[in-house]
């Protein structure tokens, strides 16, 4: 079983797939922070602008790890 809503500085147990990949199975210590995923769609309000959207979500205190467009 997957489990979703892991944030920065949550400590998880997890396991690993036949493919390499590691699953958080269980939340051992939740950190208090949240994180969240921003896709900006080509067509919404912004269109492709990251800059804009992060200083939509500025106001709250929010900082991002990774601010950097995807690779077409």
């Amino acid at each position: 079983m997957k489990l979703d809503g892991i944030a920065e500085g949550d400590i998880v147990r997890f396991t690993t797939d036949d493919n390499g990949v590691r699953w958080a199975i269980e939340r051992v210590h939740a950190s208090g922070n949240c994180t969240i995923r921003v896709l900006p769609l080509p067509n919404g309000p912004l269109g492709r602008n990251v800059g804009a959207v992060h200083e939509q979500f500025a106001g709250l205190r929010a900082v991002n790890d990774r601010f950097a467009p995807r690779p077409r």
